[in-house]
């Protein structure tokens, strides 16, 4: 990954380095999706959600985007957003099924059952 060798021996955490590159670029998606997903392994939700609705906002609708609001709706459920994160796991099983990803429409189905 070109993020992970800009930042090795620069003191600088992935995050960081993404977050000065989104800075540059902030209009490039997978900066966006790569940034939602560092946060999301952080523990940082509240961003990585912030991050991943940036990325969303980038994409056509018609895109392949299903995994992406599986880890929005993740972030959502974990802040106790429950509503939010339902509403966002139905747009994840739409976008999977729409390009045929039965397994990732199957992995968020499960987490839209296991919703509190």
């Amino acid at each position: 990954m070109a993020v992970g060798k800009s930042v090795e021996g620069f003191g600088m955490s992935r995050i960081e380095a993404i977050k000065e590159l989104l800075a540059e670029d902030p209009k490039d998606p997978d900066l966006h999706l790569m940034l939602g997903a560092e946060l999301r392994n952080a523990g940082r939700f509240d961003e990585a959600a912030e991050a991943l609705r940036g990325y969303l906002a980038l994409m056509p609708a018609t895109a392949d985007i299903g995994a992406a609001y599986r880890d929005l709706g993740i972030c959502l459920d974990r802040l106790g957003q429950k509503d939010g994160a339902r509403e966002t796991y139905r747009k994840g099983v739409e976008a999977a099924n729409r390009h045929h990803h039965m397994g990732l429409q199957s992995e968020i189905e499960d987490l839209l059952k296991g919703l509190a």
